[in-house]
């Protein structure tokens, strides 16, 4: 199974359909599971709650092809750095 991570920063309203964005969807071709993970201010627990998502969709999910989408409401805590 393969797992794309896609990371959008800045300000949600401003970015959400921007190119970076259209790049990484492109980028990751057809997918069965879309996972959504926002973040604001989360840089202590981020890194884990990508991790456990993508090793969650491999065991559960081990056939579909799945992209996770984090994206940051602005934080100011070094969230962006870590993704």
């Amino acid at each position: 199974m393969a797992v794309t991570s896609i990371t959008i920063g800045g300000s949600v309203s401003q970015r959400l359909l921007d190119d970076e964005l259209l790049q990484g969807l492109m980028a990751a071709g057809q997918v069965d599971i879309v996972l959504g993970l926002p973040t604001l201010n989360n840089a202590a627990t981020i890194a884990d709650a990508v991790k456990v998502s993508r090793s969650t969709l491999a065991s559960h999910f081990p056939r579909a092809r799945s992209v996770i989408i984090t994206v940051d409401g602005g934080s100011g805590d070094g969230t962006q750095d870590i993704l």
